[in-house]
């Protein structure tokens, strides 16, 4: 369901005059990072704003011009909403407000990896993760993208148990399970914890507070983790680098002929250590890691700081494959009522992938149709070749597309409830006009009522 605006033209001159701002800062922030006397860079980065700038202008533009089309509809709007149905006064659950503060935190974090990843081009970043694509290649990997929100080691631990031994799990169970073997195996690992600020051995209550984080924070885990894992599921974990020689924690285990395998990166984008998965070259090039069917293949060419752009009706469970042949592409993904133009500033998409390596969204069912994919070609490489797959998938797979929620029982009942509203709306769009007022519009102010019942 869309939402409704009702904003004021004072309130949309007053966003014009911040959205302006940010992007200065942001302007700025690009041209500092530009090295004296590199003036390939400069210019570069010159086009880039350039070109930003403009499409924010236009955008205003626009938006100005839509604002006197809709002011007529929007103090009908205005007048409706004023009427108290039932006296029922809407409230926000503690779980949305939670997803509400996720996925905000989650759209900052990103926004900062945009600016580090240009910033960072031939930087220490960048050549680590070349390092890794290459090394990967020679063994016969790709990197999985893990999102970087502090449950990466997990995360990518729920990803390799799937595509290796076939087990389904998700990030909090894995928590509970390493946070449960920690406190009942305490002699083993309260040696090699130290606080912090003192250096100093954790204490009895320091210990304990530490396995409460573990298991109901965001905190990141490490070798001690790996550690643990590795006897939970008695299985070794072999953790490639760039750096030095790869680690294999859980070598006892040996004898069992599966190896979880993760991929450490020391400098990712400039935030700190991150883990990612991997998958095999053989699976994805031949799509066999989905229960699918392969709907489209599109190969096709783009510029650097440039996007390309395909509209999806394709109905159902879809993965979304993007395949950099020749430099580096990154894929986002947007509903029609967020952007039919998709890029990396956080309210023009709702899924994205931007890794090194091939780029995997498994799209959910209930997303509206169509979708829009946008292909960003990376600064790092004047033109990049690549290959989109548009795959059936009768397997959802959606354990990181929705990871802002806390559990399978939000997930059900937000899709039910995303059900019910559709069904709302596809009625009414077959009911005629009651007097004067579109019936369209009543049906999307029933459907706010009804989405407040649910919460």
């Amino acid at each position: 369901m869309e939402s409704v605006n009702v904003e004021t033209k004072d309130e949309i001159l007053q966003r014009h005059r911040n959205e302006k701002k940010d992007l200065q800062c942001k302007i700025q922030s690009m041209k500092k990072s530009v090295a004296k006397g590199d003036r390939k860079k400069k210019k570069e980065v010159a086009e880039h704003t350039a070109e930003i700038e403009a499409k924010l202008k236009q955008k205003h533009v626009e938006e100005l011009n839509k604002f006197i089309e809709v002011d007529e509809e929007s103090s009908l709007i205005q007048n409706l909403q004023e009427v108290k149905i039932n006296d029922a006064i809407p409230k926000v659950s503690r779980a949305e407000k939670r997803r509400t503060k996720k996925i905000t935190e989650m759209k900052e974090r990103q926004a900062l990896i945009e600016e580090h990843d240009i910033k960072n081009i031939g930087g220490t970043r960048h050549i680590e993760t070349q390092t890794l694509v290459k090394k990967l290649k020679s063994l016969g990997f790709i990197i999985f993208d893990i999102p970087s929100d502090g449950n990466c080691l997990y995360s990518a631990i729920v990803h390799q148990l799937k595509e290796v031994c076939g087990k389904t799990f998700t990030v909090p169970e894995i928590r509970i399970k390493t946070s449960d073997f920690l406190k009942c195996n305490k002699d083993d690992f309260i040696p090699y914890l130290s606080h912090p600020d003192t250096g100093e051995m954790l204490t009895d209550l320091q210990f304990n507070e530490y396995c409460y984080q573990v298991a109901n924070s965001v905190q990141w885990g490490g070798e001690i983790e790996l550690r643990a894992l590795s006897h939970i599921f008695k299985i070794p974990i072999k953790v490639i680098q760039a750096e030095g020689s790869d680690i294999t924690i859980g070598i006892e285990y040996t004898n069992c002929n599966k190896t979880l395998i993760l991929v450490f990166h020391r400098h990712m984008y400039g935030l700190g250590e991150h883990y990612n998965s991997l998958l095999g070259l053989l699976l994805v090039s031949s799509a066999s890691s989905f229960q699918h069917n392969l709907l489209q293949s599109i190969s096709g060419v783009v510029e650097k700081y440039n996007y390309t752009y395909y509209p999806l009706h394709n109905a159902g469970y879809i993965s979304i494959a993007l395949i950099s042949e020749e430099g580096d592409a990154d894929l986002y993904i947007s509903q029609p009522h967020i952007s039919q133009q998709p890029t990396f500033d956080p309210d023009k998409y709702c899924l994205q992938s931007a890794t090194c390596g091939i780029d995997i969204i498994h799209v959910p069912q209930w997303f509206k149709r169509p979708i829009y994919v946008g292909i960003y070609g990376h600064p790092s490489n004047e033109i990049t070749k690549f290959t989109l797959n548009i795959i059936q998938n009768s397997d959802p797979g959606e354990e990181f597309n929705l990871n802002l929620f806390e559990s399978e029982v939000e997930i059900q009942s937000l899709k039910i409830k995303i059900d019910e509203h559709r069904d709302i709306n596809e009625n009414a769009e077959n009911l005629f006009d009651f007097f004067g007022i579109p019936m369209q519009l009543i049906w999307n102010l029933i459907s706010v009522f009804i989405e407040v019942l649910f919460l």
